[in-house]
């Protein structure tokens, strides 16, 4: 992935439908966020800036910013380049998890519609969150409890195992409606994999920021030694 330097005002003006202009030797790559016709069309966000990520341009021996990336003429090394790919990423399994919790729900709410009375009604609910690079999908049992004029909606946490991230099927299939089953079982599937994912790719984004680390001291050393030598 690369990135070629936006002004300030195009930074923040890009969006989804504005043009955006390319350097001339700068050419597209398959999957870049772009059409044909050079539109941005669903740009992800980094974390604590206010501009537009421009990824996966292929950028050309002549292209004179091929040594550095550009965020709104700030330039990135190539691990801020590689973290901010994955944090790109990220978002795509949030948007990927919130689609298949939308589904999820929309199903849910569909059938309830249909019920005359509250005892058919699923007792899961489904959450979907991302806090920093960390995505949380959770299931919770719903519980209602006193009379029918005063009911308390209490919610209780369902014992997931942490380590394959993921519930168990036998946990969840006590809880669900016998009518949401199958849809339970297809999108918690879903979830394990989300979770595993993102797992992985916050462990590598922990991994470059040591491997920045490690080339800074070595650089800082080697800038010494020619200091010294000079």
């Amino acid at each position: 992935m690369s990135l070629f330097p936006l002004s300030e005002h195009d930074a923040m003006t890009t969006a989804p439908g504005n043009r955006v202009h390319l350097p001339p030797t700068c050419t597209r790559l398959p999957g870049a966020w772009f059409s044909p016709e050079g539109e941005l069309s669903k740009p992800p966000q980094i974390k604590g800036k206010k501009y537009e990520l421009i990824p996966r341009l292929h950028v050309g021996a002549t292209c004179s910013h091929s040594n550095m990336v550009h965020l709104a003429g700030v330039k990135m090394d190539r691990f801020e380049q590689s973290i901010a790919t994955i944090e790109a990423d990220i978002q795509s399994l949030h948007d990927e998890a919130m689609r298949a919790a939308d589904a999820y729900w929309d199903f849910v709410n569909d059938q309830e519609k249909k019920m005359a009375g509250t005892d058919r009604r699923s007792e899961l609910e489904l959450s979907c969150t991302r806090r920093g690079n960390n995505i949380q999908i959770m299931w919770k049992q719903v519980r209602w409890f006193g009379p029918a004029n005063k009911r308390v909606r209490k919610r209780m946490t369902i014992a997931s195992d942490k380590d394959n991230f993921h519930y168990k099927d036998a946990v969840l299939k006590d809880i669900a409606k016998e009518w949401e089953w199958e849809l339970v079982k297809e999108t918690e599937l879903i979830m394990q994999s989300i979770r595993r994912q993102n797992h992985h790719l916050v462990r590598a984004i922990m991994s470059i920021r040591n491997a920045r680390a490690v080339r800074r001291v070595a650089d800082e050393k080697l800038h010494k030694l020619q200091a010294q030598a000079s």
